[in-house]
Formats: structure tokens, C-alpha cells, sequence
């Protein structure tokens, strides 16, 4: 970017001086994104603070069931940015009569599709916890968080 002298090539100045507008409305927008991750981050550390107290069955149980709850989360946010892609080219091509049908379609697969998936979890959950090979206690209570 800087070798060829690009366009987009900032100067130092650029990158470090502040418009206290900008900045100002930054805060204004953001503050309560920023005081929620901030408390969902709290209350996790509380969960896990909570379960080190139960003991190691425990922590390796929700350890385990926030790993395969994490795996089905990527396949559902890949399924809603494939479907968000999708519309959004019908919208870019002008079809928005196209853009509106695909997503009250995708509005009504969706849900189906997440049931589908819960109900194999559900299912599936023994097979599932299986590859850990973990101790039968924290097994039984993988499979239960699971379920």
C-alpha cells in the first residue's frame, strides 16, 4: 500500500489525530454494546468460577458441552451468512420481489432446519460426547447438558 503510494496510503497524521465529534458519537453508539460484552464476559467468568467449585467433573463437563455447543454455533451463523449473502445479492441485482421471497422462505426453513438440528443433538448426544473419552460421571453429565 505504501510502496506503490496507494490511495488509501494514510498519512501518520491521519492515523493518530481524532475528531472529538467522531470520537463523541463513537461512545454514544457503542457504550452499551461495550457495558454488554463486558457483563456477558463477567458472568461467564462467574460460571466458571461456579463450576471450578463443583469440581473437575463439572468444569470438564461445560468445557466439552461449550465446545460442541460452539461447533453447531459456527454451522448455524455459516447457514445465516449464506442466507444473508444470498438476499443481499438479490437485493444488489435490483430483484428485490426475488430478495423478499428468499427470505420469507429462508424465515420458514430456518426454524424447521434449527429443530432438525436440536433433535440430533438430542439423539445423538452419547455418540456425540463419545470421542472425549471421559470419565462415566462427567459422560452422563455432558450427555444430560447436552440434552
Amino acid at each position: 500500500i505504501y510502496v506503490k503510494n496507494n490511495v488509501i496510503a494514510s498519512k501518520v497524521k491521519e492515523l493518530v489525530s481524532f475528531d472529538m465529534n467522531f470520537i463523541k458519537i463513537y461512545f454514544n453508539t457503542s457504550t452499551a454494546v461495550i457495558a454488554n460484552e463486558l457483563l456477558w464476559s463477567l458472568g461467564m467468568t462467574a460460571y466458571s468460577v461456579a463450576y471450578a467449585q463443583i469440581g473437575t467433573s463439572a468444569v470438564a463437563t461445560m468445557q466439552i458441552a461449550t465446545t460442541l455447543n460452539n461447533m453447531f454455533m459456527v454451522l448455524c451463523i455459516g447457514l445465516a451468512s449464506a442466507a444473508a449473502i444470498m438476499v443481499g445479492n438479490k437485493i444488489g441485482s435490483n430483484e428485490e420481489d426475488v430478495a423478499v421471497d428468499y427470505s420469507h422462505k429462508i424465515g420458514k426453513v430456518a426454524p424447521i432446519l434449527g429443530l432438525v438440528i436440536g433433535v440430533l443433538v438430542w439423539i445423538l448426544a452419547p455418540q456425540i460426547v463419545r470421542p472425549f473419552n471421559v470419565e462415566a460421571e462427567t459422560f452422563k453429565n455432558t450427555v444430560t447438558v447436552l440434552r
